[in-house]
C-alpha cells in the first residue's frame, strides 16, 4: 500500500471537481486526451438532469505527429438539481481503466 498518497497503489484515482451550471445553459468539460494511441474518453450522465450536445476533438497542436488532444463534451442542464457526470478514460478494446474521473454538477435556474 502506498500510504504516501492516501491509495491503494492501482487503483483508479478519481479527482472530483463541482461545476456551477444554470438550467437551460450549455456547459463544456473539456479533459485532455491521447486518441493516436487508442484512449477515449466515454461520460456517464443521468440524462434526465443533462443532454449530451456534442463531443468533439481539438488537438492542441495540429503539426505534431501523435500528439495530444482534448476530448471535449458539451451538456445542456435539463432541470435544477444535483447530479454527476463520470468520466473513464480508456482502450475501448481494453477493461483497463487508466482514469477516472467524477463532476459534481450543480444546476440552479
Amino acid at each position: 500500500m502506498d500510504t504516501s498518497k492516501g491509495r491503494i497503489l492501482g487503483e483508479e484515482e478519481k479527482t472530483e471537481n463541482i461545476i456551477k451550471a444554470k438550467l437551460n445553459q450549455s456547459f463544456t468539460i473539456a479533459l485532455d486526451s491521447l486518441p493516436t494511441a487508442g484512449y477515449k474518453w466515454t461520460v456517464e450522465h443521468d440524462s434526465g438532469f443533462l443532454r449530451l450536445d456534442n463531443e468533439c476533438y481539438m488537438t492542441s497542436n495540429p503539426a505534431t505527429i501523435g500528439g495530444g488532444s482534448v476530448e471535449v463534451f458539451a451538456f445542456t442542464p435539463q432541470r435544477s438539481g444535483e447530479t454527476e457526470v463520470i468520466a473513464i478514460y480508456k482502450r475501448p478494446w481494453e477493461n483497463k481503466i487508466e482514469n477516472k474521473r467524477a463532476f459534481k454538477i450543480l444546476i440552479s435556474e
